[in-house]
């Protein structure tokens, strides 16, 4: 087994996911190293969507208000 696969096998999901749920680069990172530790909510996303932001930040922020935040 390379390292590539080892990497998709340690996951602890059976998801299409392809980094660990809070690792380098996701939202829930981005999340927790600008607010501290905590579950992700639609606040810290909205928070998230600032002007300094980045568009893959935006982006990420979007989704997640679109799949979590809906009323």
């Amino acid at each position: 087994m390379n390292k590539y696969e080892k990497r998709f096998f340690t996951l602890l999901e059976k998801t299409t996911r392809t980094t660990p749920q809070g690792g380098k680069g996701t939202l829930k990172a981005k999340a927790t190293k600008k607010f501290g530790k905590g579950k992700m909510s639609c606040s810290k996303a909205r928070k998230l969507k600032t002007k300094k932001a980045t568009s893959h930040t935006k982006a990420q922020a979007n989704w997640f208000l679109n799949f979590h935040c809906q009323k």
